[in-house]
């Protein structure tokens, strides 16, 4: 089990393919602790996407983490070809492997189970959240005691000047301002945003700039005789022939490594009803959040390029 430098990791994410890759991101960099992960039903299918987590933990050593899956169920459900990437990762070759540990699956609700590691841990908790806030807002409804042990929440979620990604040949009824975290479910969102925590959100306005971009999957080709390397080219290539955004590394990437972001503190509130719901808004009257603006692009590729070789295990 690695060492700790004090830097304790709740994650929670919903298995999309770029959910994978920030997992992955946090496993290999040795100095973070993570003390669980929580699968929630958005933009997988939860059973393969538990599946591939636990693989991904015990291919980077950390076969001792739990994974917990939601029991939350959505208002708005993620379009249905978003989620089947969960689906064709977990048959991938190098994270089925004979001999390859598997992280343990816990028996409790993920409401529970973030409750119960965040109170048993001996120092406060981030909670990194890349999906929709329902599991965690479940936690603060059931069990508000937990919210003095969390550290702070950093989240992939919102739009505030610019579209969302709730796009009209899904949802017919939306005009398109909302992104999907959100719209996934509204009441969570704001039950996250009263509950009083320190809040970073990524929001769309980031990562609308931090598409995928030939250059690094050129990068992981070169590199793929290192395994998590080899694995990021694959589960990225299956999203080659679109734009496609790394939402998730980056609210992790943030965490990380600070100092090559700019945040600026801002109150947000978000739409219930309408045409508009799950819009975020920015609103005097709302939530206090601190909102990721900008990124020095040059070092965040460096930088998640080298995590995958440095920490990443290499081939025999």
């Amino acid at each position: 089990m690695r060492s700790s430098l004090g830097k304790d990791v709740l994650f929670c994410h919903d298995g999309s393919a770029d959910d994978f890759m920030a997992l992955t991101l946090l496993a290999v960099i040795p100095d973070i602790n993570l003390i669980g992960v929580v699968v929630t039903d958005g933009d997988c299918h939860i059973q393969a996407a538990a599946e591939v987590s636990r693989k991904i933990l015990g291919l980077t050593g950390l076969a001792h983490v739990p994974v917990a899956l939601s029991d939350a169920r959505p208002l708005h459900a993620f379009p249905a070809e978003w989620r089947l990437d969960s689906l064709r990762i977990n048959s991938m070759p190098i994270i089925n492997h004979p001999g390859l540990p598997l992280a343990p699956i816990s028996e409790k609700s993920g409401r529970v189970f973030v409750a119960d590691v965040i109170r048993n841990n001996s120092r406060p908790v981030t909670v990194i959240d890349v999906g929709p806030a329902t599991n965690l807002a479940q936690t603060l409804r059931s069990f508000p005691d937990v919210a003095e042990h969390i550290q702070q929440v950093i989240w992939m979620g919102g739009a505030l000047k610019v579209a969302g990604n709730v796009y009209p040949h899904h949802q017919p009824l939306h005009n398109g301002t909302a992104e999907w975290n959100v719209y996934w479910d509204p009441e969570a969102a704001m039950t996250v945003l009263e509950s009083g925590l320190r809040i970073t959100l990524c929001p769309l306005d980031l990562t609308d700039q931090v598409p995928v971009n030939p250059g690094f999957m050129t990068f992981l080709t070169r590199h793929r005789h290192f395994a998590m390397a080899d694995f990021a080219g694959q589960c990225y290539a299956l999203n080659a022939y679109r734009t496609y955004s790394v939402w998730d590394v980056l609210t992790a990437s943030y965490f990380l490594w600070p100092d090559i972001f700019e945040t600026r503190h801002t109150q947000i509130s978000v739409v219930r009803q309408g045409m508009e719901q799950g819009r975020t808004i920015e609103d005097k009257g709302g939530h206090s959040v601190h909102v990721l603006t900008e990124v020095d692009h040059a070092q965040f590729w460096s930088r998640l390029g080298q995590a995958f070789l440095v920490h990443g295990g290499q081939y025999e």
